[in-house]
């Protein structure tokens, strides 16, 4: 459809669930859906093919989102980030849901900045960015209990960072996930921290790589703590 299939704005509150939301096209933000200082919560629903400049699939704006279950697949952010989703100065969670075959100049599944979105148990599969394939996060957003898989970033010899996730100034939890498969022009083929002082604690990584540093994880001007991985 030309235009988002669905806006939310003016501190609307609105509960989504089982809908699909398909082809979707804004020359602006949010290609299937948007959210602009409003609350939403979308489960058991899929988010198909959007293209928008910002957050192909889904773009918030300060809002509260509780997302699960849902499956984001195919979505474009045409000029900038988060081919699946964009969110910024947005809080709430995003659980048990798969973002795939998603691209983006920035955090090809998902692009995040201030306020904090609760990332749990998803799915991050194929995604591609130049930098964060599969998840860029830009705060403190804890990053627990994800699967990234075969999320890649390509371009430039010099700025391809994150295969599976780009994380700056991340002072939060990077817990419990498993980065498998991804990979880097650059650096970080797994997972690419650059700043803050995350706690990176009890991961898998297998079989990423890059054609620099760090195929499994680089770290940047970081004081992060890397235990048990």
């Amino acid at each position: 459809s030309l235009g988002t299939a669905l806006t939310l704005s003016g501190s609307a509150a609105v509960t989504v669930k089982g809908f699909t939301f398909k082809n979707g096209l804004s020359e602006a933000d949010g290609g299937n859906i948007y959210c602009s200082s409003s609350s939403l919560a979308l489960s058991h629903s899929v988010v198909h093919a959007g293209e928008a400049n910002k957050g192909g699939g889904i773009a918030a704006e300060a809002c509260t989102i509780t997302i699960s279950n849902t499956d984001f697949l195919s979505n474009i952010a045409t000029k900038s980030e988060g081919g699946g989703a964009y969110l910024t100065a947005t809080s709430g969670t995003i659980s048990g849901s798969l973002f795939e075959d998603n691209d983006a100049y920035n955090g090809g599944g998902m692009y995040v900045s201030g306020d904090s979105v609760t990332i749990d148990g998803n799915e991050f599969i194929s995604n591609r960015a130049s930098a964060g394939g599969g998840l860029y996060v830009d705060g403190d957003s804890p990053i627990e209990n994800n699967l990234f898989d075969s999320n890649a970033v390509t371009g430039d010899i010099w700025t391809a960072i994150g295969g599976g996730a780009y994380a700056l100034n991340h002072d939060g939890a990077i817990t419990g996930n498993t980065v498998t498969n991804n990979s880097a022009v650059k650096d970080g083929g797994g997972i690419y921290l650059e700043g803050g002082t995350a706690a990176v604690n009890g991961n898998t990584f297998t079989d990423n790589s890059s054609f620099d540093d760090g195929g499994g994880l680089r770290l940047k001007l970081s004081s992060a703590s890397v235990d048990n991985n």
